[in-house]
């Protein structure tokens, strides 16, 4: 704009210098002053819009900036506000999580420990039947708990039975027995055959009671025919002759009273006096029972051993128990074994006894 007033000033200036008049260059120079006044005002107008249009601008710029900023602020308020919900969001995620991980955890140590205590009570009770259960049960124990009673009824029976036997040989010996009362008795048996039959005690494993009482006779004759009488102590004073008589008399009715009592547990083995019950049809065998429904000593014996010997179902019992049932099986033969060597060690006493009585009597038997 500058550069136009002043070219136009120089044209006026250049025409002017061609005029020859001065008032007329005076009247070209007020108008070309007041061009360039108008030229400087519309200048000056300009820069002062364009000031004005910059402090707008600035102003803009700034509101503009203010804005941004305002703007970023919020937006980052929000990004911090979004970015805390989300932490906070994955923080609770991650708890709960952690939370479902640990009830999960406990949930399956809870569960692995039912497992391992389901299975050690399966333990328990596997073991339990293999110790207590029926495979670990002999058909030997149920008998022997069964007959335990019985048994000792017959054990006490036969002391019974020994008792008596010894005081009918103590009245034979001393002349009051049943026999005594008999005229010439010896030659009242002597014709009797039956009264000699010995043979029920030696074939027979059970007798009857007429059958042990008879031979528990015969057996008191067979030890001592004929009781001698006793001597009154009138008749020993100051005869020496009827002391050794009383002497040799009771010396020979103490050896008889022993070998009477050896001879007579044979007897008393065979007689009917163990009782039987219904638990008694429960075995691996049969037993023939006598009168009463009682069965003997011997009978007992023969069966505990030779009996399960020859019992398929005794083997057949054995072969399916578990190793607790094979042991409880051991002990109750090791019980009967004991009894039998009991009986054993008796009847060894006995023949130690029957050898030194044939020593004192002076004969072999």
């Amino acid at each position: 704009m500058i550069k136009k007033s002043i070219t136009l000033i120089l044209l006026c200036l250049s025409f002017n210098a061609n005029a020859s008049c001065d008032s007329c260059a005076k009247a070209a120079l007020d108008a070309a002053s007041s061009a360039i006044s108008s030229s400087v005002g519309a200048t000056t107008n300009v820069v002062t819009a364009n000031g004005q249009a910059i402090e707008a601008m600035n102003t803009s710029v700034q509101t503009g900036t203010q804005t941004l900023v305002s703007s970023l602020q919020l937006l980052n308020q929000k990004e911090m506000t979004a970015l805390d919900g989300v932490a906070k969001t994955i923080a609770l995620t991650l708890d709960r999580i952690s939370e479902e991980q640990v009830r999960s955890t406990d949930h399956l140590i809870q569960s692995i420990k039912q497992i391992e205590q389901e299975l050690r009570i399966a333990d328990v009770a596997m073991e339990n039947a293999k110790l207590i259960g029926p495979m670990s049960q002999t058909l030997s124990g149920d008998i022997n708990t069964a007959r335990a009673h019985d048994i000792s009824t017959g054990i006490a029976a036969r002391k019974k039975l020994k008792s008596l036997y010894r005081e009918n040989m103590d009245s034979w010996l001393k002349d009051s027995g049943p026999l005594s009362n008999q005229g010439n008795s010896l030659a009242v048996l002597l014709e009797q055959e039956e009264f000699w039959d010995i043979m029920p005690l030696l074939q027979n494993d059970i007798l009857t009671n007429d059958e042990a009482n008879h031979i528990h006779t015969l057996l008191q004759v067979l030890v001592e025919p004929s009781p001698k009488t006793q001597l009154s102590p009138s008749k020993l004073a100051g005869d020496n002759f009827a002391l050794g008589q009383e002497l040799s008399r009771r010396r020979g009715n103490a050896v008889s009273r022993v070998a009477h009592d050896i001879i007579t547990n044979l007897l008393a083995d065979k007689a009917p006096i163990i009782p039987t019950d219904s638990s008694w049809l429960r075995s691996y065998f049969k037993i023939q029972t006598g009168e009463d429904d009682n069965i003997s000593f011997n009978q007992f014996y023969e069966a505990e051993t030779v009996g399960k010997m020859l019992s398929p179902d005794w083997f057949l019992d054995i072969k399916s128990r578990t190793e607790a049932g094979l042991l409880r099986e051991q002990i109750y033969q090791t019980n009967t074994s004991n009894a039998l060597l009991a009986e054993i060690l008796k009847a060894e006493q006995n023949e130690a006894k029957l050898l030194s009585l044939s020593v004192l009597r002076g004969t072999s038997l």
